[in-house]
């Protein structure tokens, strides 16, 4: 069972956070409302309904009376996202108990892409969620990623901000004269976040606010808003100074050097060395806030639910074995063999050849993650006697153990359950299991012990009989956390699974030169100051106490709490890098921003490279190492149209072509275009020559599923002067191919074996997803 967390650091909560929960909020792209023909939240229509999937209430069997239906809510949130209704995918429906606040029933609207096997630019990342009050029709939150093809004209900051406040005026018009601007987030790629908070007696109460993000050209992709009935106590005659509330706050904060990945809207990105929180689980507040709240009296930490925090300040890790030995594995070119590498897994985890067989072994392909591309190999071995199953994946490329299943009662690593007694103590079968982890890794990485940290925080999932540990890797001392897990069975006492998160041949910066604590604490005072707010009290249920739950629903107080801490922001502080001392502003799509923004004037080359990079197609780094006027070889459009395609196949190592081996950096993305069926085998590749028109043209046909029906050219009008050096087989795609844009005549002639340059591919890939979108829509 693979339970691989996606490692991603927020730089203010100074933990790891498993991403997916049900229910939780789910960050969008750009694409957007623009804000033109709304109505406000009173304005509620019968709508008929039409298109409609009604997914029910998951997990109420009787789901409580509200004052609104289905309909209803839709009607109102089609008058104020037009948009919506116009969207070619059907609504779903749910009601269901709002995520942040228990005592709340709310709408799920959520407009997502068919499931079906279609062909052509991959829209998979194409959806709009409205989440709506079930019971007074107030717009909670609204997220709506597009698949635009088409650049906007960015708007002028005044105005970016006036559509904002227009927002908030529109979907919380019964507040919006309680709501101030408190603070304006600039995004890579020019999106915007402004957040709106209420103040009583000029102290913020940021609980109840509203966020608003518009793109470049002030569509609306993101809006929050967060409103509760709360008395304010009246100030008590003293008060905290504000100089000993920073002098409290900088210690609780704890600042520690982490290495973290970046992240970015494709995944995990590289690592970087910051400065980050190391707080109490329990400080950890359920708006994000990720730092110390203080009693504005006495000065004391508090919990999220207003009470004093008695949980100790997490120290730093320390090594599974003082004095350990450090021996980190090497990268093999050419990669190790089967021969190589199960005598390595046979020793690591105790599997004998007397006692147990490799029963199969072979190419395990990964689903993205940081061994995305990795050669990687599955050994499946069974025990004689009693055939126990035991799984194993291995990166070929260093020999590390990446992943670890055990199908039975009994783990290959035999640790003794009677060792706990016959009725064991929760807290005595705690110590043991996490001893048996502990066991585990050493045997797993007897060379690594002294670079191995368990962490303190625990790690919850839902399965009822496992427990898992966490650890650290310490690179250059500093550590790299949720490295791994390891899930121990709480009734046998046995090593059941484990997993690796990060890559620990990656390239992590030397810690030489970094900032002081000192001077990351300055840092992120000037950027965030220490400040007098309300804070209302909220209990998260304990995850310790349920196996399988987790911090949702919130339940809130009602009376608000005077505390110093952190100004707000609407989307947190960010990431301190403790090299540069530059900040990185994590939201909704990482730190390569949502939407691309163009100048007046900006050529067709320009904008259609500008479109690959904001869906994906081509990264920020690949773009600026572009040449557009230059050749674009056959494998590296290849690459192209296989990012853009619907289906995202992993594959195995090398292709079938015997001109492309496994190190060639194309290779995965050949395969994968061989197993979505749009790219024909057989023969030679030929990587690295030259794409031809005509190629270009037989392979953009193939992958927008139009080939059988080009094969007939009597069926076209032939509207270019050489067509008899165009083979008849190609003729009608050439013809659909110019009539279309995607490769205009030269003179009036095809040139089917003239070269195309970079620049060319990316204007005929995105005139071939415009034409395929225009027939969808």
């Amino acid at each position: 069972m693979n339970k691989s967390l996606y490692r991603v650091g927020t730089g203010v909560l100074g933990t790891s956070i498993v991403l997916g929960l049900s229910g939780a909020p789910v960050w969008a792209a750009s694409g957007g409302e623009t804000n033109s023909s709304m109505a406000t939240a009173s304005q509620i229509a019968v709508a008929s309904g039409s298109g409609v999937v009604n997914s029910g209430s998951p997990g109420l069997s009787n789901p409580p009376t509200v004052k609104l239906t289905q309909t209803d809510v839709i009607s109102m949130v089609e008058k104020l996202f037009p948009s919506l209704a116009k969207m070619y995918m059907p609504v779903t429906v749910q009601q269901q108990v709002d995520p942040m606040d228990a005592q709340r029933q709310v709408y799920q609207l959520s407009w997502t892409p068919y499931a079906g096997p279609q062909q052509g630019p991959n829209l998979n990342q194409n959806f709009a969620n409205v989440m709506v009050d079930a019971n007074t029709g107030q717009v909670l939150s609204f997220q709506n990623q597009g698949s635009s093809w088409s650049l906007s004209q960015p708007i002028s900051e005044i105005q970016s901000q006036r559509i904002a406040q227009d927002w908030v005026k529109k979907l919380a018009a019964n507040q919006v004269s309680a709501l101030v601007l408190q603070n304006i987030t600039h995004f890579p790629g020019g999106d915007v976040a402004y957040l709106f908070i209420r103040k009583i007696h000029g102290i913020p109460a940021p609980f109840d606010r509203a966020t608003v993000m518009l793109n470049p050209a002030g569509h609306l992709v993101n809006y929050w808003f967060s409103w509760h009935p709360a008395t304010f106590p009246s100030l008590p005659g003293t008060l905290l100074s504000l100089s000993a509330a920073q002098a409290a706050f900088g210690s609780d904060l704890n600042l520690q050097l982490r290495y973290q990945a970046q992240f970015l809207h494709s995944g995990p990105g590289p690592e970087q060395l910051v400065y980050e929180p190391q707080l109490p689980v329990s400080t950890l507040a359920p708006l994000g806030q990720g730092a110390p709240i203080l009693d504005a009296v006495s000065g004391q930490m508090l919990a999220p639910d207003g009470t004093p925090l008695t949980a100790s300040p997490l120290g730093n890790l320390q090594p599974l074995v003082a004095q350990g030995p450090s021996q980190w594995p090497t990268v093999h070119s050419p990669v190790l063999s089967l021969a190589q590498l199960e005598p390595r897994v046979r020793q690591n985890l105790g599997l004998s050849e007397a006692d147990w067989t490799l029963s199969e072994s072979g190419q395990s392909p990964q689903n993205g993650g940081p061994f995305g591309n990795y050669n990687q190999l599955n050994l499946n071995f069974t025990q004689v006697k009693t055939q126990q199953q035991v799984s194993v994946n291995v990166d070929a490329s260093d020999g590390m153990i990446v992943n670890y299943n055990s199908y039975a009662q009994t783990s290959a690593l035999g640790n003794n359950p009677s060792a706990l007694g016959s009725s064991p103590s929760s807290a005595a079968t705690t110590v043991h299991l996490r001893q048996v982890a502990n066991q585990f890794v050493e045997q797993l990485f007897p060379q690594l012990t002294g670079a191995i940290a368990p962490e303190s925080q625990p790690i919850t999932y839902g399965v009822t009989n496992e427990k898992y540990e966490g650890y650290a890797f310490l690179i250059h001392g500093v550590p790299v956390t949720n490295a791994f897990q390891v899930g121990v069975n709480k009734i046998t006492g046995e090593v059941m699974d484990y997993q690796l998160n990060v890559d620990p041949s990656a390239t992590y910066p030397s810690p030489t030169g970094a900032l002081s604590s000192q001077q990351a604490l300055s840092a992120y005072l000037q950027r965030a100051p220490v400040t007098l707010q309300y804070m209302l009290p909220a209990h998260l249920p304990d995850s310790n106490a349920a196996l399988g739950s987790t911090p949702f629903p919130i339940q809130y107080g009602d009376t608000a709490q005077l505390v110093y801490t952190r100004s707000p922001r609407a989307f947190g502080i960010g990431t301190l890098n403790a090299l540069s001392g530059h900040w990185t502003i994590v939201g909704p799509y990482g730190v390569t921003g949502g939407s691309k923004v163009v100048s007046v004037g900006t050529s067709r080359v320009d904008q259609a490279v500008a479109l690959l990079e904001q869906h994906g197609i081509l990264p920020g780094p690949e773009v600026h190492l572009l040449n557009l006027t230059a050749s674009i070889t056959r494998a590296q459009f290849v690459q192209w149209l296989e990012r853009a395609y619907n289906e995202n196949i992993d594959s195995s190592n090398p292709p079938q072509f015997p001109d492309v081996s496994s190190s060639n950096r194309y290779a995965a993305s050949i395969s994968k275009a061989l197993m979505q069926g749009w790219l024909p085998g057989g023969g030679n590749f030929d990587p690295t020559q030259t794409l031809t028109r005509l190629q270009a043209v037989d392979w953009l046909v193939r992958w927008m599923g139009w080939h059988d029906a080009m094969t007939n050219p009597q069926l076209f009008k032939l509207p270019y002067q050489d067509v008899s050096v165009v083979p008849s087989a190609d003729r009608g795609a050439v013809t659909v191919a110019v009539d279309d844009g995607l490769f205009p005549l030269i003179h009036g002639k095809f040139n089917p074996s003239g070269s195309v340059s970079t620049g060319q591919a990316a204007m005929a890939l995105v005139q071939a997803i415009r034409t395929i979108l225009a027939m969808q829509n």
